[in-house]
């Protein structure tokens, strides 16, 4: 008994899987037990009773009879294969749901996770569905962890999405229907060719937690990033020596520069009597919705322009010292400061540009401007905070990539700004290892710098790389090198994207997104080219050429297209980054 006591502490820290009857024998075997804690199969947080209602362990490495029903079903190498019937010839489109023969039992309680290890047609609709209806009464809402043999791990946590258009029913649920449906599946030329009409499925399982999952698979979770240093203000995209610097470039009327500040100058939004258009309760994109009696869509409009018109004056204020350009600025920030307070509607995440935009004025203004009182500074952080982290903390890992780095500088932005190092090292942690479309590999997809959105549109790679670089001014900022990552693979994206905007052929292989959800993209081919470039480019490549001595030649041929940079799409980007990162003349 005292060696059990010893051990149990290390136990608890573990995590196991054990029937009733075998738990009971290593509690009356310390030997057993003490092998069973150190085991690097034995991992678990806490003993797991596997007779509990909702356990599911179908595993077709043990099995020798089928349980389930799939198309043309059969054991094949440890693995139920399966072959897909011809849906639709136009496409054409393949079929091939799958499902348990009998039902089972589900406990959201004892085992919420539902997961699914398989081999799929990466680009299909593909849902778990029961009789009280599919998860969260939609397809493609899985959760994915990428297997280096490209047979995938699928989950679904009930505790997070309901059946059909009804919560999960707590207790013990019996499914008379408990199945995978695979439907609109769209193969390759090569897998037509070759005849590959099917699938394979190694196991069905159920688990406490995603944590309890990773440690029963031996799957390492990411190390976390820590944030060491003394934050620097102002230090989002703008440093003081940065403000001194674009203040400079104008005063002394440098050619391409003084270009680019007269464009901003007579931008309606810089003007200390813009007009302002909010606040409003909530940020939104949707015109489904309706916020302060303003409909959605034109909310979005308004706010974009209320943004800017903050980021806009507070750059004049610094570059004239006018002070009509402060007292603009600060008057937007605290519109906004007083009333707005979340993020309502669809496409939630990518108001999550809005509170970027902000977050930058208000660094400038509060420490260049001592007329805005720091009671008034730690409010506008305060809502920065309470209206924009709910939505976006956990960044949006199953849409394309866009939108998790979209939330990585808004969040970056925001934690600088209110100096939340736990933020800070959760958007650094994302950044590499985040399990979504934007972290650094996921998003930049080949060395000669193919994009995750390479396939589905041009405009979206361009407004991505411009909000990775911008994450990445920041971290540099604070002594965070993301621009080096993955051998600096943001300059690999600007050169493959300049190359082949400007008429070039660059390599391209098939690509899906990282969580094999959508359709509106071709993964045999690049999309097609477009010569409407973003303000985008001075950016990247007055980090890596200009600072780093590093070579970017078709970015230089956009930029000789580009410049002066102009306005920014919306208030996608800062835009008029031939004054604000200009560091060549």
């Amino acid at each position: 008994m005292k060696m059990i006591a010893k051990l149990l502490p290390g136990l608890l820290s573990l995590m196991i899987s054990f029937t009733a009857c075998e738990k009971n024998r290593l509690a009356s075997d310390p030997e057993s037990l003490s092998a069973a804690v150190n085991t690097n199969t034995a991992l678990a947080l806490m003993l797991v009773d596997t007779t509990l209602p909702g356990y599911i362990n179908d595993d077709f490495s043990k099995m020798d009879t089928l349980n389930w029903n799939a198309p043309s079903g059969r054991l094949e190498n440890g693995k139920l294969a399966a072959t897909m019937w011809l849906q639709n010839a136009t496409v054409p489109y393949y079929r091939g749901d799958f499902g348990r023969k009998n039902g089972l039992v589900i406990n959201k309680a004892n085992f919420p996770v539902i997961a699914i290890k398989m081999r799929k047609p990466p680009r299909c609709n593909f849902f778990f569905d029961t009789n009280l209806g599919s998860y969260n009464n939609g397809n493609n809402n899985h959760t994915v962890i990428k297997q280096a043999d490209g047979s995938n791990i699928y989950y679904w946590d009930l505790r997070y999405g309901g059946l059909g258009k009804n919560p999960v029913p707590d207790g013990n649920v019996s499914l008379s229907r408990f199945q995978f449906k695979l439907a609109e599946a769209e193969l390759t030329r090569a897998q037509l060719a070759a005849g590959d009409i099917g699938y394979t499925v190694s196991w069905i399982k159920s688990f406490k937690s995603v944590e309890d999952m990773r440690a029963q698979l031996n799957i390492p979770t990411a190390p976390v990033y820590s944030f060491n240093k003394k934050i620097k203000h102002p230090g989002l995209l703008h440093t003081k020596a940065d403000l001194n610097r674009i203040r400079s470039l104008v005063l002394e009327q440098k050619p391409a520069a003084y270009a680019c500040y007269q464009l901003l100058k007579n931008d309606y939004r810089s003007r200390y009597d813009y007009q302002l258009r909010g606040p409003f309760t909530y940020f939104t994109r949707d015109n489904n919705v309706t916020v302060d009696g303003v409909r959605g869509g034109s909310v979005k409009g308004l706010v974009e322009r209320d943004v800017l018109g903050a980021y806009y004056n507070a750059l004049m204020w610094y570059i004239t010292k006018d002070t009509l350009h402060a007292r603009k600025s600060v008057q937007i920030l605290d519109a906004y400061a007083n009333k707005a307070i979340g993020i309502v509607g669809a496409d939630a995440e990518l108001n999550g540009l809005y509170g970027f935009i902000l977050a930058n004025a208000g660094e400038i203004m509060r420490y260049t401007y001592d007329q805005w009182s720091e009671a008034s500074a730690v409010q506008f952080g305060k809502m920065l905070q309470q209206a924009f982290y709910p939505t976006l903390r956990n960044f949006r890992p199953y849409a394309h990539g866009n939108w998790d780095i979209i939330c990585m500088k808004a969040l970056m932005s925001i934690a600088v700004y209110t100096e939340d190092v736990d933020m800070i090292n959760r958007v650094v942690t994302y950044f590499y290892h985040g399990e979504g479309n934007g972290s650094i590999n996921q998003y930049v997809v080949s060395d000669a710098g193919q994009l995750q959105e390479s396939n589905r549109d041009q405009p979206h790679t361009t407004l991505a790389l411009g909000c990775l670089s911008e994450l990445c001014e920041i971290a540099e900022h604070q002594g965070i090198p993301l621009y080096e990552a993955s051998n600096n693979a943001i300059m690999r994206g600007y050169e493959y994207t300049a190359s082949y905007n400007l008429g070039n052929e660059v390599p391209f292989r098939t690509w899906y997104d990282f969580h094999e959800r959508y359709k509106d993209y071709t993964p045999e081919f690049i999309s097609a080219r477009s010569t409407n470039f973003r303000s985008v480019f001075e950016i990247a490549y007055n980090h890596y050429v200009v600072k780093k001595g590093l070579s970017m030649p078709y970015t230089v041929q956009v930029l000789q297209q580009l410049r002066p940079e102009k306005a920014p799409a919306g208030a996608d980007n800062p835009g008029y980054g031939t004054l604000l990162f200009n560091r060549w003349e």
